[in-house]
């Protein structure tokens, strides 16, 4: 039914079994192409800043512009009135001649457009698409990571930080793999913010520390961790019980957490469980590459 309403006023729709071949070759005979480009592309996407934060946009209008040549036009709608939307097009994309190989660069470039056209109208912004969420099976793997032929210097870094809660227990500095792994986290990507909770504050350059007091109920904790995450311009990204006993869990989904990830017990995902398998003893390094931290 939509191809052949599309075909009627002289559409063509390409799928994507088709691959690039036949949506090149479209371009390359003066057609024109449209490409649904602001939605989180996942794995198959770049990792740009939007709106501040890292989130995987596709890469399709850098790729079709590098095997054509042709210029990206930014097209956006708004609704003007129930059932009537103005259709704004936007200048090309000014791509400097040194960067036009580079897909990053140009992807960055269309996450700004798409900033621009968003902000004039909000609310006809598909936001339920989830652009800034956070795996459910591994969440510290940054979808769309660019690969190495395209890491040259970024058009803009990320201004909002990817937030992290560790729950520590009662553990001591003493605890030198705790400390390790806390410390390779806190290193992992220079947006990250790293909140601890526990008796101790075991990392100095943690970005915050919610102290537990011995005798506190878990459900004051629980309150504390409401508070703190209200406080925040942004909500948290995804949390971590580091504890072996898993007993912060229970702790950080009563806070109201929706990503609680936990060594064992009923938080740990399937991608740990998956991991751990051929593991005889699995270690907090163990856990934390099988949440998606690289070596």
């Amino acid at each position: 039914l939509i191809r052949r309403r599309r075909g009627s006023e002289g559409t063509e729709l390409f799928s994507r079994r088709d691959g690039f071949f036949k949506p090149i070759s479209h371009i390359k005979k003066g057609g024109s192409l449209g490409i649904l480009a602001d939605q989180h592309a996942g794995a198959h996407g770049i990792a740009v800043p939007f709106f501040g934060k890292l989130t995987s946009m596709t890469n399709l209008p850098a790729i079709m512009h590098r095997r054509t040549g042709t210029c990206i036009v930014p097209l956006s709608m708004a609704s003007t009135t129930p059932g009537h939307w103005k259709v704004t097009v936007h200048p090309p994309i000014e791509i400097p001649t040194d960067q036009k190989t580079n897909t990053t660069y140009i992807t960055q470039l269309c996450a700004q457009a798409y900033e621009v056209s968003m902000s004039t109208s909000p609310a006809d912004v598909f936001w339920m698409h989830g652009y800034w969420k956070a795996g459910r099976r591994r969440p510290l793997k940054i979808d769309g990571l660019q690969k190495k032929k395209d890491s040259l210097p970024s058009l803009i870094a990320p201004t909002k930080p990817f937030r992290v809660i560790v729950f520590t227990g009662d553990a001591t500095s003493d605890q030198q793999e705790m400390v390790e792994q806390l410390c390779r986290l806190k290193n992992y990507r220079p947006d990250i913010h790293l909140t601890t909770v526990g008796t101790h504050k075991l990392l100095e350059n943690s970005d915050h520390h919610i102290p537990i007091e011995e005798e506190t109920s878990p459900e004051s904790i629980s309150n504390n961790l409401k508070t703190y995450d209200l406080s925040l311009p942004q909500p948290i990204d995804c949390t971590l019980d580091f504890t072996r006993e898993g007993a912060g869990g229970d702790i950080l989904k009563q806070a109201g957490f929706r990503l609680v990830f936990t060594m064992f017990g009923n938080y740990q995902s399937k991608s740990t469980q998956s991991h751990f398998q051929n593991i005889p003893t699995p270690t907090l390094s163990d856990f934390l590459d099988s949440l998606g931290l690289p070596l």
